[in-house]
């Protein structure tokens, strides 16, 4: 959301622009987003099985042998346990759907092709912004990890127009 918005006030600036894994905000997501369960709130326990529980919630989003990942993502979100859904409840609260129309950068929107959270996203910026998009597949929301080298590609090729 961070990049789209730069993109949208600084149209002069940004000349390409990677939108990946990004959820298309709109009025319809905004209500059905603010109803799910939070995917990473856990809440503290003495024996410590939140960790677990932790684990157990992102696990889903990552293939068999990606483990390595998968505990990058909880020590990160341990650092943040207190704060952790945060940033999915400001993704919720932008408005996309009215800044995306500002966007002149040369856009490419990708996800992983497992990726259900963003899947429905790559029509959604298709039609606001006339932009390609790359459905990867054999991977989901940790696209950049589970893929680096098709990831890479797809970004420098965009870049360089």
């Amino acid at each position: 959301m961070i990049a789209v918005e730069l993109a949208a006030r600084h149209p002069d600036r940004v000349a390409s622009l990677v939108l990946s894994g990004t959820p298309f905000v709109d009025d319809e997501k905004r209500r059905t987003a603010a109803n799910r369960e939070p995917i990473d709130l856990v809440v503290p326990k003495p024996d410590g099985t939140h960790l677990v529980d932790l684990w157990n919630r992102r696990r889903r989003f990552y293939h068999d042998g990606e483990e390595a990942a998968l505990h990058r993502f909880v020590v990160d979100a341990i650092k943040a346990l207190d704060r952790v859904e945060e940033g999915h409840e400001a993704v919720r609260r932008y408005r996309l759907d009215e800044r995306i129309t500002e966007v002149r950068a040369r856009t490419l929107a990708i996800c992983g092709a497992e990726d259900h959270y963003s899947m429905p996203a790559l029509e959604k910026f298709a039609k606001a912004l006339g932009c390609p998009t790359v459905a990867v597949p054999d991977a989901g929301v940790p696209l950049p990890e589970q893929r680096p080298e098709e990831f890479a590609r797809l970004v420098l090729e965009t870049v360089a127009g």
